[in-house]
């Protein structure tokens, strides 16, 4: 009897310990997955800013080409210099905001409205500005614009639209980093969220602009001051049963912000693998 109870003792110990190891090495395997995701996310931060840049630096420089040519300049002299500097738009501007020249149809006769960003421009002390990523003033386009004076106040207008920045940045576009997640079969779902804990991107797009759900626990935990590192809890998925461990891991940016991962790591292997062990335990105690 004393040998059966040791024997049932130490298959329950070993059941007990194999069982917390399985789960120790899930979740060390998900913080590491969740830290690899965050280093990527702040390199790719840094890698837009970057080209935020060089698009900037372009700008002024394409500015500069087009008023060096300015006795020259013609609608076709515009067009040339556009396709030449890989540019969208050119605009060549009168300081009263009349059109002189422009490589858009929409905006040959267009005069600059009052307290328009170019009006304020040609009534600034300024020489030089550039703006991020709005909407065109007549059609809405998404477009990056830049303007620069020559001495007589009259300027140059330089357009790059959001569409071909967007295939120079789609490299380091946050959805693309979670497609590359979701390829895992161990991935259940994964998003980032901002400082506010709104969705910035989620493998199931439909959700990107909403709430956290946990909203509220990840709020305590950063009033507590502990979220320093990653926040762990189990979770049944309601559409599908699926038993995940969700990792939410905090994204430190240089400047204070923060952002935050959170992975859904399917529990599935983990509890058959438990169970396997469980089975062999009870049947090495039976024997």
């Amino acid at each position: 009897i004393i040998s059966i109870v040791a024997i049932m003792l130490m298959s329950a110990l070993s059941y007990y310990i194999s069982k917390n190891m399985i789960m120790e090495q899930v979740k060390s395997d998900g913080i590491k997955l969740a830290d690899q995701v965050s280093r990527q996310v702040r390199g790719n931060k840094a890698s837009l800013e970057a080209m935020e840049k060089t698009l900037d630096e372009k700008i002024e420089i394409a500015s500069q080409v087009v008023i060096s040519e300015r006795e020259s300049l013609s609608e076709e002299k515009l067009l040339e210099l556009q396709d030449k500097l890989d540019l969208d738009e050119v605009h060549w501007i009168e300081a009263n905001g009349e059109t002189i020249y422009s490589t858009h149809d929409g905006y040959k006769e267009w005069t600059v409205p009052e307290n328009h960003p170019l009006d304020l421009f040609s009534k600034s002390e300024e020489s030089f500005m550039v703006k991020k990523v709005r909407p065109d003033a007549e059609y809405g386009v998404l477009t990056k614009y830049g303007a620069m004076k020559d001495e007589d106040g009259t300027y140059v207008q330089i357009g790059i639209r959001a569409e071909s920045i967007r295939k120079l940045t789609n490299e380091f576009d946050y959805q693309r980093i979670l497609s590359d997640l979701e390829r895992d079969e161990s991935i259940g779902y994964a998003y980032i969220l901002d400082e506010d804990l709104k969705v910035l991107a989620d493998t199931d797009a439909e959700s990107i602009g909403s709430d956290y759900e946990n909203k509220k626990s990840i709020s305590e935990n950063m009033e507590k001051g502990v979220v320093s590192g990653a926040v762990l809890s189990e979770k049944t998925l309601s559409s599908t049963g699926e038993k995940v461990l969700e990792i939410v891991y905090p994204i430190e940016f240089d400047e204070g912000y923060r952002e935050y991962i959170v992975l859904g790591v399917s529990m599935e292997e983990v509890y058959n693998s438990i169970e396997n062990i469980l089975t062999y335990s009870v049947m090495v105690a039976a024997c």
